[in-house]
């Protein structure tokens, strides 16, 4: 199915105009049992080599009360291999009017990983921001670049309970001739528009509703659309690899990236006994 004109063109100028943010054009279909409203989540993924991957996202939340501002969601991890070339947050007041700019310095730079980077170089620039009062809304804009490709972002154009989206976009493209395999799922019952070519992919949803969270409820990913896409030659931390389906995929990183990792040798483990000794008799001193 081709997305109509209309579509590719928003989807297209996306960065290049700003839109109205105020509260009072969120039509009330969106606002019933909602947190939070998406006003945009926008992913554009160009892989340019096997082993170069850019992904530019653009996302804007309207948050309606206090229990919304888990969704917010302004943050970028990176590490040695993910190098950010763009973040940006702006907050939006209810009229949709700029109140604040944020910057890369003022974003928080932690570690990813609760309790400190013993074992993990992995960190994010989070943006920490208290609102003043609600309702608030917030662009998020962040572009990073990659040469792992072997796992590209996943895309879910409804993101949780009680959080709806006015309008969700997903652009996947590959420059270098690799082939490509996707799986979308429960796209028609949320009337998803996706157009495929050879080298590529779009789709397109607008205007869905919160869902209420009840007792016994699936998981929220079996029943709202998202989408995988995955390349059939990759590269991963250094090293390169192939598959045509996701059974190859697991396969690939047993033998490839899993097998002998539990075998240490003896200067390694004698690094890692020098790094924690004494460490454990801690909790216990008086």
């Amino acid at each position: 199915m081709r997305l109509p004109t209309f579509i590719v063109v928003l989807f297209t100028l996306n960065f290049c105009f700003s839109q109205n943010y105020s509260v009072s054009t969120i039509s009330k279909e969106l606002l019933d049992n909602a947190d939070a409203v998406v006003r945009l989540n926008s992913t554009s993924i160009l892989v340019t080599a096997r082993d170069q991957m850019t992904v530019s996202e653009h996302r804007v939340v309207t948050v309606l009360n206090e229990k919304g501002d888990k969704h917010v969601q302004a943050y970028a991890f990176y590490e040695k291999s993910y190098k950010i070339s763009n973040i940006l947050a702006i907050v939006y007041n209810a009229q949709g009017e700029e109140i604040k700019r944020i910057k890369k310095k003022d974003f928080l730079d932690q570690s990813a990983i609760d309790g400190g980077t013993l074992y993990s170089d992995s960190r994010v620039l989070l943006l920490k921001y208290t609102p003043v009062q609600y309702p608030y809304t917030i662009e998020f804009v962040n572009e990073y670049s990659t040469p792992n490709t072997a796992f590209v972002p996943n895309f879910n154009f409804l993101e949780n309970y009680r959080v709806s989206s006015e309008r969700s976009d997903f652009s996947f493209k590959v420059d270098c001739g690799i082939p490509f395999r996707h799986k979308a799922a429960n796209f028609e019952e949320y009337q998803v528009e996706l157009s495929t070519e050879p080298n590529g992919l779009q789709c397109a949803a607008q205007n869905l509703k919160a869902i209420e969270n009840e007792p016994l409820s699936p998981m929220f990913n079996e029943f709202t659309p998202n989408i995988k896409v995955a390349l059939e030659s990759f590269h991963l931390e250094g090293v390169d690899g192939a598959a045509k389906t996701w059974e190859e995929l697991g396969q690939w990183m047993y033998h490839e990236l899993l097998v002998g990792q539990d075998e240490l040798n003896q200067e390694t483990i004698a690094k890692v006994k020098a790094l924690v000794r004494g460490v454990w008799m801690i909790p216990w001193k008086k």
